[in-house]
């Protein structure tokens, strides 16, 4: 599929990993893919509106997997959105966490696990293409 007839990736992810997941959009956005993620937001912008919006029009959506990530009632909150919107959504393991991180409600989405470094990455963005 043409990366960009698909929509962008809705990144979902704990505030508290910026600079991890800054790492992981550049990835992205490096291999062509448009990315959405909280940091999109321009200030005054309705938040609310805006993330409903993103998720609305994304095409796939990466759930990035950390120990704060794991704590956080908006990442799941987000997977509930995903999922009533029938996204396709992809666990991405960060590369500084363990995979007992994983959240049990992403047990049965397909994981990459960034900790692999080149292979993980390969994967992501086959997953992401199809």
């Amino acid at each position: 599929m043409d990366k960009q007839q698909q929509g962008h990736i809705f990144i979902s992810h704990s505030p508290q990993d910026s600079p991890e997941i800054q790492a992981l959009i550049d990835g992205l956005e490096r291999a062509n893919f448009q990315v959405w993620s909280e940091d999109s937001l321009r200030a005054g912008e309705d938040w609310s509106l805006a993330l409903h919006k993103a998720m609305n029009e994304a095409g796939k959506v990466v759930v990035a997997v950390t120990p704060h990530a794991k704590l956080s009632s908006w990442l799941e909150d987000e997977f509930n959105t995903a999922t009533r919107l029938n996204k396709d959504i992809i666990a991405v393991v960060m590369p500084t966490t363990t995979l007992d991180a994983v959240p049990s409600f992403l047990s049965d989405k397909p994981t990459v696990d960034l900790r692999e470094q080149q292979p993980a990455w390969d994967n992501l963005f086959k997953l992401l293409s199809e």
